[in-house]
């Protein structure tokens, strides 16, 4: 389970799991050393990462649409 969440994690945000455990503030052992269970506040952060790169996404994809859209009005 939570080397799942692990590699979809860093998956999603096209980082490496030392890079990952950089940014949860703990050692790369540490982060594969969790085999069965990640403590709760590594779940919720990994979440939370995941979910700003989601907005993030959808934020630039909103953007691009409206320059399109200004292009094509000004035609």
């Amino acid at each position: 389970m939570s080397k799942d969440k692990i590699k979809e994690t860093c998956e999603i945000l096209g980082i490496t799991q030392k890079e990952l455990s950089k940014l949860m503030g703990i050692h790369p052992n540490t982060l594969s050393n969790w085999r069965d269970e990640l403590p709760e506040w590594a779940t919720k952060f990994m979440d939370t990462l995941v979910e700003k790169e989601q907005l993030t996404n959808a934020s630039q994809k909103l953007i691009d649409s409206h320059d399109e859209l200004k292009k094509l009005l000004k035609k």
